[in-house]
Parts: structure tokens; C-alpha cells; sequence
């Protein structure tokens, strides 16, 4: 039996944050392409309605301003690679949620070790909301099959 490598993700914050959110906007402009490019004859069918709204829902995500305190806290963790072939827009949609989710637990880690009183808790929590919001948002985003 082969053993599979994992692939050891690195960065801080503010780059996981851009990587993720980076990602995301790939995927819109992707799916607007898709979208933008198919006949005249297959624009008005129940595909090109369900990739519109794919593409506009990530094309309206916010980008979380993340505060100084923790740009650059790092965000580090191990995942197993996904064969070329097998990525579909969810697994890439889905790798790019896991790298803000794995910001947002560096985030809560100095959130909880921070003071009750430390000046920049507002912030921090501020900024956790929002990613999770982008997260969640961005979780909720449907792309229709190759045949519907």
C-alpha cells in the first residue's frame, strides 16, 4: 500500500487570508468565463442561471481587514494533495475555506491567550467575525454539475 505525502501549508495570517481569498476570486472569474463564453442558445437555461449566481456570490465576497497585532501570527498545518484530475470548483472552493479557517483558529489561539483588557481584542474579534463570515458565505456557494 502507497503511502500518500502531505503537504505542509505555511504562511502567516495576512498570507493565508490572501491565499484563500485569492483563490475564491480565481473561482469567480473562472465560473464568469464559463458563464460569458457559453452559446446564445444554452444562456438562458437552468446551468447558466446556477453558474451566474456561483459567479455573484463570490464575486461579492469581502476580503477581512486583518489588524496589525496578528498579520503575522503564522498558519501552518498538513493536508493530503488532491490529484490534478479531481479538481473540481468545490474541492478547490473547499481548499480555499480550510486555509481561512486555519487563519481564523491562529486568530481565536491569540485571541484567547490575549488579556481581557489588551487594546486590540475588538479588532481581533472584528476580524475573526468577518473571516468566518467569508468562510461561510463562501461555503454556501453551489456549482452545478458538467450535465444539469
Amino acid at each position: 500500500m502507497a503511502t500518500v505525502k502531505m503537504i505542509k501549508y505555511s504562511a502567516t495570517v495576512e498570507g493565508a487570508i490572501s491565499d484563500g481569498y485569492s483563490a475564491l476570486q480565481d473561482l469567480a472569474q473562472e465560473v464568469r468565463d464559463v458563464v460569458d463564453n457559453m452559446p446564445e442558445n444554452l444562456q438562458s437555461g437552468s446551468r447558466a442561471d446556477a453558474l451566474n449566481e456561483a459567479a455573484d456570490a463570490l464575486e461579492y465576497l469581502t476580503e477581512p481587514s486583518i489588524p496589525d497585532v496578528i498579520k503575522d501570527l503564522p498558519v501552518e498545518f498538513e493536508y493530503k494533495p488532491t490529484p490534478a484530475r479531481k479538481m473540481s470548483r468545490r474541492v478547490r472552493r473547499d481548499e480555499a475555506t480550510r486555509i481561512i479557517d486555519m487563519a481564523v483558529s491562529s486568530a481565536q489561539s491569540w485571541l484567547d491567550d490575549a488579556d481581557d483588557d489588551h487594546p486590540d481584542r475588538d479588532e481581533v474579534e472584528t476580524f475573526i467575525q468577518e473571516a468566518e463570515e467569508l468562510r461561510d458565505e463562501a461555503d454556501n456557494v453551489e456549482f452545478p454539475g458538467m450535465f444539469s
